[in-house]
């Protein structure tokens, strides 16, 4: 499992950090621990789109998966579907997710996001184009679901993205799981946090919303959201 421990990290602009992709019996992921300020510039991003789960894989031990069926790869959010096939089950930790996407199945599946650890004394997202992200793969039939992403900080700054949606096929992938344990912040970046499903078809093309838990100081269970940004898909 590729980690690296630090008192300070820069991810330059133009840069990507990432982890390999993970197989159908086992997830892979990145964990960061900054004792200082890890440093996002604006143009540089932790990207692990795709690293998740592989074409008809998902997390281990997933009660009731189908037989492979036309479905968008699910986490926490369901995946598309067509017409009345089955969906694939969800699965996946809210609070401390540490679970990578599914892969879509029945064929020209698209593997899921994956999973990004990050702990550190200040979190700082440059701009607008600095991300952290862990989307499901798409552009083929059936997109992945997003993976997670779990950040405890001391300060978190800056106005870039932090996402784990699903990714857009035929049929869309669900969404994945986002936490943040915070102290402080300032700029914009917590208001573009997202685990958005894949968008852009039908209702029951579309995937279903993941998980944004923020926990700030002095919370106890912090604030969930799912909130699919307007999308209408699955449940």
């Amino acid at each position: 499992i590729p980690g690296i421990t630090a008192t300070s990290l820069t991810v330059k602009s133009g840069a990507k950090l990432t982890h390999p992709a993970s197989t159908a019996t086992g997830a892979r992921s990145l964990s960061l621990n900054v004792s200082g300020t890890l440093t996002i510039e604006d143009g540089g991003s932790i990207d692990v789109t795709g690293r998740g789960y592989p074409e008809a894989a998902t997390y281990p031990g997933v009660t009731g998966t189908p037989a492979p069926t036309d479905s968008a790869g699910s986490h926490l959010g369901t995946g598309g579907i067509a017409g009345t096939s089955a969906t694939t089950p969800t699965y996946g930790s809210v609070e401390r997710p540490r679970e990578a996407g599914s892969g879509g199945w029945n064929g020209a599946g698209m593997p899921g996001g994956g999973v990004v650890r990050v702990e550190a004394g200040t979190v700082a997202l440059g701009g607008a184009t600095a991300k952290i992200v862990a989307n499901g793969a798409g552009g083929s039939w059936r997109g992945g679901a997003g993976g997670s992403i779990w950040i405890t900080a001391g300060s978190m700054t800056g106005d870039g993205l932090i996402e784990a949606a699903g990714g857009v096929s035929y049929r869309r992938g669900g969404g994945g799981a986002v936490a943040i344990e915070y102290g402080t912040v300032t700029g914009t970046v917590l208001t573009r946090v997202n685990a958005r499903g894949g968008s852009g078809g039908g209702a029951a093309d579309n995937g279903g919303a993941g998980t944004v838990v923020l926990k700030g100081p002095g919370s106890t269970r912090g604030t969930l959201r799912v909130d699919n940004l307007g999308t209408t898909g699955q449940q």
